[in-house]
């Protein structure tokens, strides 16, 4: 991840010579001629596993990410912010009793997370996308419905205004479907608006 400032977020290992066997793995952030920081490594308690890719990182140097949670690796997935070792926090996770399953989030400078998930059948099912505040204020933006299906979950765009785009597919007819870009503006009134059909 680089962000518009130069910082760099990745997932690292540290080890003593064997590859396959790390001592310690983690996600760091950089800044230029700098060191890496660490902002979680497999030493956290809550967390089982880090997914070995790039965590969404907001100019500030704080990050979004999901993990698997110590206890179940298949079963239980929490959904963490962090602004260095000793602040990662749990915001969300597959105990509580909306989620399945979580697609990749964003974060913006205000420390907002965006991200998508998959909801549980005791719920209604289906898929959304929500976001959450630095103060844990959890907002549902989008829901689908049994003509709306999300397309590629993982790639929705979220800016520092807190506007969020996402696509999804819907059922015109028997025999027909649509791609439609969505767009939801910051302000918390504003609906989420067609930008695209196709």
């Amino acid at each position: 991840t680089l962000t518009n400032n130069g910082r760099v977020g990745f997932y690292g290992e540290r080890n003593t010579g064997i590859f396959s066997n790390p001592t310690e793995y983690g996600y760091y952030r950089m800044t230029p001629g700098g060191t890496p920081v660490a902002l979680v490594t497999s030493a956290e308690a809550d967390i089982d596993t880090l997914p070995i890719f790039a965590p969404a990182m907001n100019d500030n140097g704080a990050i979004a990410f999901t993990a698997s949670r110590e206890g179940n690796q298949l079963n239980r997935i929490g959904l963490y912010s962090s602004t260095g070792l000793g602040t990662v926090a749990l915001r969300a996770s597959t105990d509580d009793a909306e989620f399945d399953q979580f697609g990749s989030p964003l974060i913006n400078n205000a420390g907002t997370i965006a991200f998508s998930a998959n909801r549980k059948a005791a719920v209604g099912g289906g898929q959304g996308i929500y976001t959450l505040s630095s103060t844990g204020e959890r907002t549902k933006i989008f829901q689908t419905d049994t003509l709306t299906t999300l397309v590629y979950p993982d790639y929705i765009g979220f800016n520092n205004r807190g506007t969020i785009a996402f696509r999804a597919v819907q059922d015109i007819s028997p025999t027909k479907q649509e791609l439609v870009l969505f767009v939801k503006f910051s302000s918390a009134s504003a609906p989420v608006e067609v930008l695209r059909t196709g």
